[in-house]
């Protein structure tokens, strides 16, 4: 009886202590606080027309371009800065963005959210030379 009593008591605890929180949707909702923060481009799709395929981009990248980080300020101001290996010349840039429901505009081009959770978040921008012409960032949180 008391075998059965400890194995019982055994199970119970280790079953509740491996439950991991939920965490919480709100917190994560797409909205300008969620998007605030540092960020590093890991992925740009880039389509050069409605039939073509997405290759990626990053590839095309000098290796000091792929460590660049991008802050999107709480004023609404936008810094890419170099990373730790810099271009030289410095390859650095600022404006403004915005958001709204799902448009992002960085320094006036608009784009759309098509994925967010707090780490990561995806922006297609049409880039409107030809018919079907987009690039798609992923943005990494840092």
């Amino acid at each position: 009886m008391k075998l059965l009593f400890t194995l019982s008591l055994s199970t119970i605890i280790l079953l509740s202590s491996c439950k991991k929180d939920d965490p919480d949707p709100a917190s994560c909702a797409l909205c300008t606080a969620n998007i605030v923060g540092s960020y590093k481009v890991t992925s740009m799709l880039y389509k050069q027309d409605a039939s073509s395929p997405e290759f990626e981009y990053c590839s095309f990248l000098e290796d000091c371009e792929k460590d660049d980080i991008y802050c999107f300020n709480v004023n609404n101001v936008f810094i890419k800065s170099e990373g730790l290996s810099a271009c030289s010349p410095a390859n650095e840039d600022n404006g403004n963005w915005s958001f709204d429901g799902s448009s992002l505009n960085l320094e006036g081009k608009p784009g759309v959210v098509t994925d967010f959770s707090c780490t990561v978040f995806k922006v297609k921008f049409d880039l409107n030379s030809t018919v079907g012409e987009s690039l798609k960032y992923t943005f990494t949180r840092q």
